[in-house]
């Protein structure tokens, strides 16, 4: 029974990680972002690749992996643009999980959270 409920589960996150992205296309969405914490660098992502502080990429409960999505720090007016390439984050009041390098990029460190808008650019972007 465990092994069935995993299997589903595991099919469910597989369906949803490479739904076509043109659905999500300019799609935009407002709430805090934070970043992740020190001792995750160097674990594997949803995605499989290894999580690096210097790279800009994030985490999303449902893009799909390689998806680029422009973030603004709502108070400072600073912005980058990430690629998604894990899930999260698992806290349901924020919306985004940025990299060390992202959140420092939009001046997020030291604010720890930060009210941020998220824009999904358009595929030739990716």
């Amino acid at each position: 029974m465990q092994r069935q409920v995993f299997a589903c589960i595991a099919l469910l996150t597989a369906c949803l990680s490479f739904a076509p992205a043109a659905r999500a296309e300019g799609k935009q969405f407002i709430g805090l972002a934070d970043y992740y914490h020190h001792t995750l660098y160097g674990r594997k992502t949803a995605s499989g690749q290894v999580l690096k502080k210097h790279l800009l990429t994030a985490a999303h409960r449902t893009l799909p992996f390689g998806t680029k999505v422009h973030v603004i720090n709502k108070r400072t007016g600073r912005s980058c643009v990430v690629v998604i390439n894990d899930r999260g984050p698992y806290t349901k009041s924020k919306v985004i999980d940025l990299s060390h390098a992202a959140a420092d990029q939009i001046g997020l460190l030291d604010m720890g959270t930060a009210k941020v808008a998220c824009t999904v650019l358009p595929e030739q972007t990716r």
